[in-house]
């Protein structure tokens, strides 16, 4: 089946956009949309075969599709993509980061949204396989709440910069992630592992060491992440961490 253009979709959303709002002209949508009314008359008739940037960013703003923006920019104007998820504020007052900041703290939400971001091209059939006809709805919502974004094929985009969530975020994400997916089955394959071990020790002597090594194994797991050799479409988490054993004062 041959994928549809960026001008198929923006002549489709304008169809859509006005059958919701029956008592509003081209005229007078074109204008809320801040394009021409000529341009406008052209793309919804399907008679321009590569609208611009603005025409794209405008319409698909105006019809309230968000996220199939940053989906546009990334296929087409990577480096563009990266500013615009930096600094565009959504109408709530938050931009993507921060949308996926609330978003993936929620145990509905946390692991379909970074199974959906490391992947390299995951579609709506792969989420409903793996996560079901629920994870599939909340896929949808997501999309809809500007969190995740779609391309111009249909499918979700992957993550490709550095996000700092925070650690307190990042505590969560991990605690979902460990109780939602890790599953040990002991076996010579040694696909899954973890460690957990409590010990009074010299707290200046000790710690420190500990410290060191957890962080060369970071380094050297990361390298074999980033090694050309391991792509694949595998999604795997690790998690590394180490503190006092002390109960956190409530």
């Amino acid at each position: 089946m041959e994928s549809k253009t960026i001008a198929n979709i923006l002549a489709e959303h304008i169809a859509t956009y006005k059958k919701s709002h029956p008592n509003l002209s081209s005229q007078q949508i074109a204008k809320k949309f801040g394009v021409t009314s000529s341009s406008f008359n052209r793309i919804e008739k399907g008679d321009v075969s590569n609208p611009t940037i603005d025409q794209v960013v405008k319409i698909l703003g105006g019809v309230g599709r968000h996220a199939e923006i940053v989906g546009y920019l990334n296929d087409y104007y990577p480096i563009i993509s990266k500013t615009f998820r930096d600094y565009y504020v959504l109408e709530d007052g938050s931009n993507s980061g921060d949308k996926i900041k609330h978003f993936i703290q929620q145990r509905e939400f946390c692991v379909l949204i970074l199974y959906s971001l490391v992947g390299d091209g995951v579609s709506r059939e792969e989420i409903r396989r793996i996560f079901g006809e629920v994870g599939e709805s909340r896929l949808q919502y997501l999309i809809e709440q500007n969190v995740l974004s779609v391309n111009t094929d249909g499918v979700i985009g992957r993550i490709d910069y550095f996000m700092d969530i925070g650690m307190e975020i990042l505590t969560k994400v991990a605690n979902i992630t460990i109780d939602e997916c890790f599953d040990f089955i002991p076996s010579e394959s040694g696909f899954s592992r973890i460690d957990f071990k409590v010990k009074s020790v010299n707290k200046e002597k000790a710690v420190p060491k500990i410290v060191e090594v957890l962080q060369r194994a970071s380094i050297e797991i990361d390298k074999i992440l980033e090694d050309e050799e391991s792509n694949g479409d595998h999604p795997v988490f690790y998690f590394l961490c180490t503190d006092s054993l002390y109960p956190k004062i409530k």
